[in-house]
């Protein structure tokens, strides 16, 4: 009795994964992959890992000593090979194959070039700025959990 429910539970949740993924037609799916190949994300990925793991390095320089393992560890988990098909999904969940399509044609102009070179830079300065906003306020922040515990 219990392995024919686990069978048919099995099932239902098989057969609503394919459900999703047969949502999509071939060509929404291609525009997703070329929209991701456009942006570059296969080095963004690489370039985001390199940063979190630097960054974690100068907050706590103790963890360099486990640079190996941090670096095999992304490797591992954070490959584009890994994360393409999530991507994907999330983009075409996210946009239809002409709004897709659109936004290729954007990235292909000099202004979205422009974007997607300045990209990384913009990101890490909003991340900078992130980090100095909360630094500076951190005696609210320390008095506000306080407050809570």
């Amino acid at each position: 009795m219990k392995k024919a429910l686990v069978t048919a539970v099995l099932v239902i949740v098989v057969g609503s994964l394919c459900t999703v993924a047969e949502a999509y037609t071939k060509s929404h799916i291609r525009a997703a992959e070329e929209l991701l190949l456009v942006m570059e994300m296969p080095e963004m990925v690489s370039e985001m890992v390199d940063m979190v793991i630097e960054s974690q390095f100068q907050q706590i320089p103790e963890m360099a000593q486990l640079e190996d393992v941090f670096r095999t560890f992304f490797a591992k988990h954070f490959s584009w090979e890994r994360l393409r098909n999530h991507y994907i999904q999330i983009y075409v969940e996210a946009f239809t194959e002409q709004e897709l399509r659109e936004i290729i044609a954007f990235y292909q102009t000099e202004t979205g070039k422009k974007l997607l070179r300045l990209g990384p830079e913009l990101t890490s300065k909003s991340m900078i700025l992130g980090q100095e906003i909360v630094i500076e306020h951190m005696p609210e922040l320390e008095q506000m959990i306080l407050e809570q515990l």
